[in-house]
């Protein structure tokens, strides 16, 4: 039913689903391995410790192993 026009039905597939999808994905990717690490100042040992932004909130210092590192 389709002209000598018209889009085939997997050529318009992958047009708008697939390319998108994929697309998405890359971007963000490369977002999530250029993130900037996030950096803590410890105010027991004085000294900066950073982790990768995707993880929790530290609940001690890699450094000092101190739990009130914050306070």
């Amino acid at each position: 039913m389709l002209d000598s026009v018209g889009i085939r039905l997997d050529v318009l597939v992958l047009v708008m689903v697939v390319i998108p999808l994929v697309l998405a994905v890359l971007f963000g990717w490369i977002e999530f391995r250029i993130r900037t690490p996030l950096v803590f100042h410890c105010r027991r040992c004085a000294r900066e410790f950073c982790q990768p932004a995707h993880r929790d909130f530290p609940s001690v210092c890699p450094l000092c192993r101190a739990r009130d590192w914050n306070a």
